[in-house]
């Protein structure tokens, strides 16, 4: 396990948001679909945030 300290929560949520694209991206280059689990509530909102202003080939994204 890697233990990762961010100095706040926005920083924290870009990293994070960061890191969903990159594996998405990665997915998506290597099949035709890809498919994306996220929690519910509002602390992943921002995120979300981060990421729906992404481009991303979110029409080949299932998210559950």
């Amino acid at each position: 396990m890697k233990l990762i300290e961010y100095p706040d929560r926005e920083l924290m949520m870009f990293a994070v948001a960061d890191q969903l694209a990159s594996d998405l991206n990665m997915a998506l280059r290597q099949n035709e679909r890809a498919s994306f689990s996220v929690p519910g509530g509002t602390t992943p909102g921002q995120v979300f945030d981060i990421l729906s202003g992404l481009d991303i080939g979110w029409d080949r994204v299932t998210v559950i």
